[in-house]
């Protein structure tokens, strides 16, 4: 199940396990560590290519501490499969009321060592939410120490690899951390800091300081944001791997907490529990389970299922004395009743399902609970790595961020009140009665398309840049000298990136849409940049695109010389 992508997915790993010897009919298990079964040992194939464990998980218990440094390490305490990278952090989220992190940054690096980490980062301080007031002092706080870690660990002799980690508040500020980390020498970065961020605050971030890597060997990873949304413009962007908690929506969750695909997902159904320690179940919730054997075994319908458990239901809320209780059954049970009619446990391949079978889809306990978010995990991990090789249709829900407007006709109605950036490009056609002299862009380039753009731009009152061959991204009046290239080829695009996206990026969080009106190797060299606000003017070619802008230009008979 290996991705053929660059992209990884990492767990973050707090302990979640279930026990080896679950009985789901009886709902009983035998406790203690030596019954642990963690996610990598429930099947062959573990849907993951790396956990995340952070330090401040590992020092919540001083005895777990112990037994994991005489183990040798996290992977020898867990059992943690060869194959799986190991990721470390300082678990930033943990103290982030704290004034200081708790740990010192040259010691980090001995425990890093210590438990025999792949992958580690600097000893970072969260800025957000009730931190956002002390965000710049924060912020230096995490260079300091990162700067102090790289120090010694270009000194030392450590096995691990070292990620520098990027906090911040919003772009420019995400921006100049991770400059000045790659400046001190970090070829990994990790940024923190977004899980809570609106997923188009996000794309801009990665907007602005992809310009610093696009063109260096720098790994970067996202911490959190396995989001089916982010992940194009996580391609796009070069980010090479994420992590997210993804299997705990399966009890976070109210509805929706059983996922055969990204887009088909099922509300597993919930036996309230009259008493966790109680060695015999009350006789109507013991009749839901009885009812649930008959089921299955096609003696009787999901409708009497629903009925028996609305009869525990009610009964539970008079014991509990929980008002409410029956109506939250009542909205649920239309959701109950189609996951109990479809039965996916039987649709799915995961091992986990194949062993359990409804009990996967009942909400109640870890050993359920727990097991429904780790098939959930295995299904997120089969779909991601089909999206990211191609075999499989990406989910619907990416879709509003992913894909630039592509327009037939230009409206400029459509761009009223709003304000407008134009990217258009270099023509072939260039003046030349001063070969070796310099002159404005504008008046340098003599083709229909860039001399339609500039009348579109001066008519509507909107800004303009055009991408040339040779300079890059240049203004109109900006001096440039003539000169004989084109771009002919995806390796031409690629090869004037780095002349144009800096520039590009610096400036498009000033602008509410950008307009493309430009031949197909000019848009593919800012392909990266692109997002929801950006309009890509089609046609079917070059003519039919300059007669285009010229029809859509307002008074364009006074504003434009006919061609």
């Amino acid at each position: 199940m290996s991705s053929n992508s660059d992209m990884k997915f990492y767990v973050p790993f707090w302990m979640d396990h279930v026990y080896d010897d679950f009985d789901e009919w009886a709902g009983t298990w035998t406790t203690g560590f030596q019954h642990y079964k963690f996610l990598w040992e429930l099947n062959q194939v573990s849907p993951m290519d790396g956990v995340l464990i952070s330090r401040s998980k590992i020092e919540d218990s001083p005895r777990r501490k112990k037994e994991i440094k005489e183990a040798g390490g996290v992977k020898n305490f867990f059992d943690i499969p060869d194959e799986l990278d190991v990721f470390g952090d300082c678990g930033a989220y943990s103290y982030r009321k704290e004034s200081e992190p708790p740990y010192d940054p040259e010691e980090t690096l001995e425990f890093y060592e210590e438990m025999q980490y792949d992958q580690a980062c600097s000893v970072d301080h969260l800025i957000n939410g009730e931190q956002t007031e002390d965000k710049e002092r924060r912020m230096e706080i995490t260079l300091s120490n990162a700067r102090k870690m790289r120090q010694a660990y270009e000194e030392g002799d450590y096995s691990f690899e070292l990620y520098g980690v990027v906090q911040g508040w919003d772009p420019d500020s995400y921006h100049r951390v991770a400059k000045e980390l790659i400046e001190m020498g970090y070829d990994k970065l990790a940024f923190g800091g977004l899980v809570g961020t609106d997923t188009r605050d996000i794309i801009s971030i990665l907007q602005r300081c992809y310009p610093l890597w696009m063109d260096k060997d720098v790994d970067i990873h996202e911490f959190g944001l396995a989001r089916w949304e982010l992940f194009p413009f996580m391609e796009r962007y070069g980010i090479n791997s994420v992590d997210n908690a993804y299997h705990r929506k399966a009890w976070l969750d109210r509805k929706k907490n059983y996922e055969l695909t990204p887009e088909n997902e099922y509300t597993a159904v919930r036996i309230p529990i009259a008493d966790q320690y109680a060695e015999e179940r009350e006789p109507k919730e013991q009749a839901v389970f009885d009812e649930l054997k008959r089921y299955i075994n096609d003696e009787s319908d999901p409708e009497d299922v629903i009925e028996t458990l609305r009869d525990w239901e009610k009964t539970y809320a008079e014991i509990e004395g929980k008002d409410g209780r029956v109506e939250l059954f009542e909205k649920l049970k239309d959701e109950y009743l189609r996951t109990l009619r479809e039965k996916p446990w039987e649709k799915c391949n995961c091992h986990i399902c194949d062993e359990y079978g409804l009990h996967v889809c009942i909400f109640r306990r870890n050993e359920r609970n727990m097991r429904r978010g780790f098939h959930n995990l295995y299904r997120f991990y089969h779909y991601f790595n089909g999206y990211l090789e191609g075999e499989v249709e990406p989910p619907q829900k990416i879709n509003d961020y992913s894909q630039p407007k592509e327009i037939e006709d230009l409206d400029i109605e459509e761009f009223e009140n709003e304000s407008v950036l134009v990217i258009t490009s270099c023509s072939k056609t260039k003046k030349s009665d001063s070969p070796g002299d310099e002159m404005p862009a504008e008046e340098l380039y003599q083709g229909r398309l860039v001399q339609n753009t500039r009348g579109l731009c001066k008519a509507t009152g909107w800004d303009h840049r055009i991408i040339s061959a040779k300079y890059g991204l240049v203004e109109p009046e900006e001096l440039i000298s003539p000169y004989e290239e084109t771009l002919e080829s995806v390796e031409d695009s690629e090869s004037l990136r780095p002349k144009v996206l800096p520039e590009l990026a610096e400036i498009l969080d000033d602008y509410d849409r950008i307009l493309v009106i430009a031949g197909k190797y000019y848009r593919r060299v800012i392909e990266p940049l692109y997002d929801n606000r950006v309009h890509i003017l089609n046609s079917a070619g070059y003519p039919v695109l300059c007669s285009k802008i010229k029809e859509a230009t307002p008074d364009r008979e006074s504003k434009l010389e006919e061609y």
